[in-house]
């Protein structure tokens, strides 16, 4: 979610979906969507070398190849462009320190690198903009459509295709598009009289949804070994693989990282530095 903007110009993205927690040059952003409560998808690909794919911008989506060099200790990488090496950005790292690697070891990130960043936003997750921005307003805006998987979604809490029309017991935190199905964190406050999927409950706060808004699977629940349950918080992909952050509903359980089977919602193994 758009934040703010500081001083100097710099956007703050930051929300409940916080996966990526990156700072960017307000020129950056797509034309539309520069207002406080945007929301977008956002997109990072590392490489040693550089694509060289060019950069894209229209109203709605924008992609940026930068460089980047590992900056604060390691814990962020700063952005600068590629032509005027003018500072464009950071990135902080934690879901890529998050995700863990296999055991061989590999250096999965170099200290100078070449960083795209696409911005895609979207108008339906978006709060309304400030009076006189220009653009609609209304409950429609906050309906996103996905024509590639033939359905559209509610973030209060519906999906609709053209045999499917689903009530949700809570409203939608996010969204992925992933391996062919939208994989979705629903609020945890679930409304439990509304049973269109019967297996939803707040320990199990993550679906994923297949072409015409059909269901695909409810996530795996997870209870550690003294009994605490977790929900499911904010999810990312690293390089093909789903995560997701849990919280457990004791306090002080803890937020672990967990992989999720993208084909099944099961749990594959939580993160060996995972407390809970």
């Amino acid at each position: 979610m758009f934040e703010r903007t500081t001083q100097d110009g710099f956007c703050r993205f930051s929300g409940a979906g916080e996966a990526i927690n990156i700072g960017i040059h307000s020129d950056l952003l797509p034309v539309r969507g520069q207002n406080v409560g945007a929301r977008y998808q956002v997109d990072i690909e590392i490489t040693s070398q550089p694509q060289g794919n060019g950069d894209i911008s229209s109203p709605t989506m924008t992609r940026h190849e930068l460089r980047g060099e590992m900056i604060a200790g390691g814990t962020m990488l700063g952005l600068e462009s590629l032509s005027e090496g003018e500072f464009q950005g950071r990135i902080h790292l934690e879901p890529f320190h998050l995700s863990w690697t296999d055991e061989d070891g590999a250096d999965w990130l170099p200290s100078e690198c070449f960083v795209t960043v696409t911005l895609n936003y979207d108008g339906g997750k978006s709060s309304p903009p400030a009076e006189g921005s220009g653009e609609a307003t209304g409950e429609a805006q906050r309906v996103t459509a996905f024509p590639e998987f033939d359905c559209q979604i509610d973030y209060q809490g519906r999906i609709e295709g053209p045999d499917t029309d689903l009530q949700l017991p809570s409203k939608v935190r996010d969204i992925l598009p992933v391996n062919g199905v939208l994989v979705m964190v629903l609020d945890p406050e679930m409304d439990m009289d509304i049973k269109d999927i019967p297996s939803l409950e707040p320990t199990r706060n993550l679906l994923a949804i297949s072409s015409g808004g059909k269901v695909a699977w409810t996530a795996q629940s997870r209870t550690d070994d003294t009994g605490v349950q977790y929900t499911h918080r904010r999810i990312w992909v690293y390089n093909g693989r789903l995560f997701c952050s849990i919280s457990g509903l004791n306090e002080s359980a803890g937020k672990p990282t967990v992989e999720i089977d993208i084909d099944s919602g099961d749990i594959i193994e939580a993160a060996p530095s995972s407390s809970g």
